[in-house]
């Protein structure tokens, strides 16, 4: 299992991959369009975790598509909206 980390903006995504140790395995950008998403969900195992920070609303078009398959969660402290997907 990976945790993944998204630093969510209008344009591009940043994202970091982290092992069960707390290892960084990996970081990279993709853009936030479809295109980025799909490739993104495609670098994901089904136990893969995903962590994004929900503020604004760029991160809306991230978590819809991801969130069915890979359990994702968000920063609780900018919305009263549960904290799990």
């Amino acid at each position: 299992m990976l945790y993944v980390g998204v630093d969510v903006g209008k344009r591009k995504c940043r994202a970091a991959m982290m092992n069960q140790e707390g290892e960084i395995t990996g970081e990279f950008d993709f853009s936030n369009d479809s295109e980025g998403i799909s490739w993104l969900s495609s670098m994901l195992m089904m136990d893969d975790r995903v962590v994004m920070e929900s503020t604004g609303a760029y991160w809306l078009d991230l978590q819809a598509p991801v969130s069915p398959v890979f359990p994702t969660f968000r920063s609780p402290s900018c919305s009263k909206a549960p904290v799990c997907l």
